[in-house]
């Protein structure tokens, strides 16, 4: 009896040593996954984080920032004809920094306000020219910059009590100031250079690219040329066929009816024309390509 209990102790010792021995070799093997899985995971963590760097002295710092968007201040000569009260939007000093945080976001960035003024310093109006300016300050080396531009305007507000007068962005959203938008974003032209032409017009709603090697922490300035044709045949003289299917420009009319009665809405509810510009670094395939000057 007592040798029958001591082979039934034995088995059970027996087992028991392999049951430990199973989870022992089993709990290595879970340790090492996890160390495997934490060490790719800090691994990929660290070449996402480093994607942009910057050297000193050996040591590695993470570049978060990537560039800074830049407006021109309206000089006194490009600013004769404006309103006092719409120079705080107009003629304003504003950089807005981009970095790889906020450009991972959906809604992260602010686009600047470029004004638009006649080099004579009057707003823009039927039968004018003049230029958009911007500036682009990359924080990291980097070759090309993809822009995409929503033409706005300043809707004047008069306060008869009060006795003052403000400016304020138009609400695209609206029925009345969406109709003059899209009115006057088929009525101002952009091109490439300062001698006009069907070859070199840019619609800069569907995006440019500023191309070239920008280095770091050098600033560039981004110049376009824009005219508001007078007449209807002037304007057709630029566009062809598939930028007309997509751009609003004719109203209660056809023609030069239609055109004049188009500058009449824009007219009656645009007080000053801008451009708000949001920049992306890359390059979009398919979009025109402008170069920028270094600023000395």
């Amino acid at each position: 009896m007592a040798e029958e209990k001591q082979k039934q102790n034995k088995k059970h010792d027996q087992k028991t040593r392999a049951l430990i021995a199973d989870f022992s070799s089993s709990l290595v093997f879970f340790v090492i996954a996890i160390v495997v899985i934490l060490i790719i995971a800090l691994t990929l963590s660290w070449f996402a984080m480093n994607r942009l760097v910057n050297g000193n002295s050996g040591n590695v710092t993470v570049e978060n920032e990537i560039f800074e968007l830049g407006t021109v201040t309206l000089n006194d000569a490009r600013a004769v004809d404006v309103d006092s009260a719409a120079l705080d939007v107009l003629s304003s000093d504003v950089t807005r920094t981009y970095d790889r945080d906020a450009l991972e976001t959906d809604d992260s960035t602010e686009a600047i306000i470029c004004a638009l003024t006649t080099d004579d310093g009057k707003p823009a109006r039927p039968g004018s020219t003049g230029t958009l300016e911007f500036r682009i300050l990359p924080k990291v080396d980097n070759n090309d910059f993809t822009v995409q531009a929503t033409i706005s305007g300043l809707k004047k507000i008069v306060d008869e009590i009060e006795g003052t007068v403000s400016y304020e962005l138009m609400d695209p959203t609206d029925a009345d100031e969406g109709l003059a938008l899209d009115l006057l974003a088929g009525h101002v032209l952009f091109f490439t250079g300062s001698t006009f032409s069907s070859s070199n017009m840019i619609d800069i709603e569907d995006g440019f690219v500023v191309t070239g090697a920008h280095e770091a922490n050098t600033e560039y300035l981004v110049t376009l040329y824009w005219e508001w044709p007078r007449v209807y045949s002037e304007h057709e003289s630029y566009v062809d066929a598939a930028w007309q299917s997509t751009h609003e420009y004719l109203y209660d009319g056809t023609n030069e009816d239609g055109y004049n009665n188009a500058d009449q809405v824009i007219g009656e509810a645009v007080a000053y024309i801008v451009a708000e510009m949001d920049v992306s670094p890359g390059a979009t395939s398919g979009l025109t390509t402008v170069t920028a000057a270094e600023i000395p």
